[in-house]
């Protein structure tokens, strides 16, 4: 069964540039080299432009696991850089 997840980020006032600049670069990154990768997609409020999701779709469980201790997700620890808290994460089974 695919996974889901959801990756809620709230970043710093004046931010967004380099964020998403930082987060094109890891998302093509994983997109690449993770395997099991369906999407890993950011997306920015409209109502805040401090929050963004970022939905990821993985064929497997396993899939999921393995992007966790990736090469292209040790690159994602950058990110603090930009947040202004921890991210909230919530995972889904995707329905066949």
């Amino acid at each position: 069964m695919a996974i889901g997840l959801t990756v809620e980020f709230t970043i710093g006032e004046g931010q967004n540039d380099a964020f998403e600049a930082f987060m094109a670069g890891a998302t093509a990154k994983v997109k690449a080299e993770d395997a099991g990768c369906n999407n890993y997609d950011l997306f920015r409020s409209v109502d805040d432009d401090t929050k963004y999701l970022l939905f990821e779709n993985w064929a497997t469980e396993e899939d999921l696991t393995a992007h966790g201790t990736s090469e292209a997700m040790a690159g994602m620890a950058g990110i603090r850089e930009f947040t202004t808290g921890r991210p909230v994460l919530h995972r889904y089974e995707v329905p066949d």
